[in-house]
């Protein structure tokens, strides 16, 4: 149907497409006699400058996305946080730690919001990994890794409160347990409790880039 707007999705797989195939033109010579000339195409030039075309449109527009070097649309969400999340060195030195942590980060700056919503089950099934790589007895594993990172008293209780009111979200919404009694999670939700699960993860496992 004319005028019919496609769906953001389609718009960005295009974009994506459109970077594995493009490539930018050179003039290596003229052809006389058929008066033509003859090309040759650097694919990285091209991609180069596709990137800085369609994040210009992405700007210009308002747009909360952001075509990497790498050919992928990522959302940009809220961009401080977002970036803090983005630059994290994930290195735990425990792999299925690291591993639960990279997908969560690459689910939540997934463009589907389905995808990005996932990212929370991911993300909480870290947080509970991680209070059993000091102590496979989760509650003395979990008082070893406050204790690693607490910097006063007051600090330690309030890391301490923090992580029992993450295991209750937890517990509470419909990220790692999905029986009728649980609550949703909106999409507006996400951003919010990634970053408050994600920011309390990076600090009591060393996350964050020196």
């Amino acid at each position: 149907m004319v005028g019919l707007m496609p769906p953001t999705m389609a718009v960005l797989d295009l974009v994506e497409f459109c970077f594995q195939q493009v490539a930018e033109p050179t003039q290596v010579g003229y052809h006389s006699y058929y008066r033509h000339h003859h090309l040759t195409f650097d694919r990285r030039a091209g991609q180069a400058k596709w990137c800085a075309d369609i994040n210009r449109l992405f700007s210009r527009n308002g747009l909360a996305y952001e075509l990497t070097s790498s050919g992928r649309v990522l959302r940009l969400g809220t961009p401080v946080l977002t970036e803090a999340v983005r630059s994290s060195a994930i290195a735990t030195g425990d792999d299925e730690l690291d591993d639960l942590l990279t997908r969560a980060v690459a689910k939540y700056l997934s463009i589907d919001s389905t995808t990005r919503s996932e990212s929370l089950e991911q993300l909480w099934d870290a947080f509970e990994r991680s209070k059993t790589i000091h102590d496979s007895n989760k509650k003395l594993g979990a008082q070893a890794l406050l204790d690693g990172a607490r910097t006063s008293v007051a600090m330690g209780e309030r890391l301490s409160t923090e992580a029992k009111a993450l295991t209750e979200i937890g517990n509470t919404f419909r990220i790692r347990h999905h029986e009728t009694d649980k609550s949703r999670v909106s999409a507006e939700d996400v951003d919010y409790l990634f970053h408050r699960c994600f920011a309390f993860l990076a600090l009591v496992l060393g996350l964050n880039p020196r």
